[in-house]
């Protein structure tokens, strides 16, 4: 069953010369390593800029906590002001004391601004590596390439 099976690849093979046999047997294990290949690449440059928008949204929040950090200044002032007015001491005096705890919280921060940049200069470098490495591949390669997925 098994001689039935193969007899086809078997004729093939005993009419071909040995170059053209080497020739069939490597692109055969060597097509679908390209195409993982690609797949891989392509798979790391998604990351690569998905991660990248990550970091431009850090940045945003960043901002965005610079500006919260003001509100919450704005909103402390007026509720100290109010508390000296309207209520008694003690009151104003745990109102303060709730303010002074708002405002650490307020100057906490999730990322410095250097650590971003750090962040996204690594992502930029490995991002370069990875389009050098694909550049250096020869114009064959990268055909083969584009046309095995195609």
């Amino acid at each position: 069953m098994l001689k039935k099976l193969f007899s086809p690849a078997t004729h093939l093979m005993n009419k071909l010369k040995f170059n053209f046999k080497f020739t069939l047997i490597m692109m055969l294990f060597f097509l679908p390593l390209l195409i993982l290949t690609f797949s891989y690449f392509s798979e790391v440059n998604r990351l690569y800029k998905h991660t990248k928008n990550e970091l431009s949204g850090l940045t945003a929040i960043h901002l965005l906590d610079k500006q919260q950090e003001q509100l919450i200044k704005i909103v402390i002032d007026d509720m100290a002001r109010r508390a000296k007015k309207t209520i008694a001491d003690t009151q104003a005096d745990s109102i303060i004391q709730f303010n002074n705890e708002l405002i650490q919280i307020a100057k906490q921060k999730l990322f410095s601004e250097q650590e971003s940049n750090s962040l996204i200069e690594a992502i930029d470098k490995s991002h370069n590596k990875l389009v050098k490495t694909l550049s250096s591949a020869t114009d064959q390669e990268q055909t083969l390439l584009i046309t095995s997925i195609s």
